[in-house]
């Protein structure tokens, strides 16, 4: 990734995740936030190759420092579903809300609305994947007719 590859909001990001790495160097806690925000502008310019990779480079630094309890991982992990879901890779999107539910559930609560959205969230994935593979096997089976 290059300056000028971004659109305004990305490279105001950019800059000031490039600023806090001198002050803090590489792997500081709070990067987890400023790599995850970044992914989001990126995503938000659909640029999903690059969302993805800042996204598990923020998802890398919140291992590193421990916080694999936090709020903050548990948006990365959603932010990084809808990279998946963007590219119809729903297994993988799926994947990550579930890891998203499971901190979620252990900060919250299994009830608590940022719960039950996450389950909303992989059911309505499921749903959408269960609908596309039954028009495909409806297409192929149409082919043989």
């Amino acid at each position: 990734m290059r300056k000028g590859e971004f659109g305004k909001a990305s490279e105001k990001k950019l800059k000031a995740l490039e600023y806090h790495k001198q002050l803090f160097g590489d792997n500081h806690q709070d990067q987890v936030k400023l790599y995850s925000d970044l992914g989001l502008s990126i995503f938000y310019d659909n640029n999903f190759e690059d969302a993805e990779k800042l996204f598990e480079k923020s998802i890398q630094i919140a291992e590193l420092n421990e916080k694999e309890d936090s709020h903050e991982l548990a948006i990365v992990y959603e932010n990084l579903s809808q990279v998946y879901y963007k590219q119809n890779r729903y297994d993988e999107s799926i994947e990550k809300l579930n890891a998203c539910r499971k901190i979620l559930t252990k900060l919250y609560g299994e009830h608590s609305s940022e719960v039950m959205q996450a389950k909303i969230k992989i059911q309505k994935i499921n749903n959408e994947r269960d609908l596309k593979e039954s028009r495909e096997v409806e297409i192929r089976t149409k082919q043989f007719l």
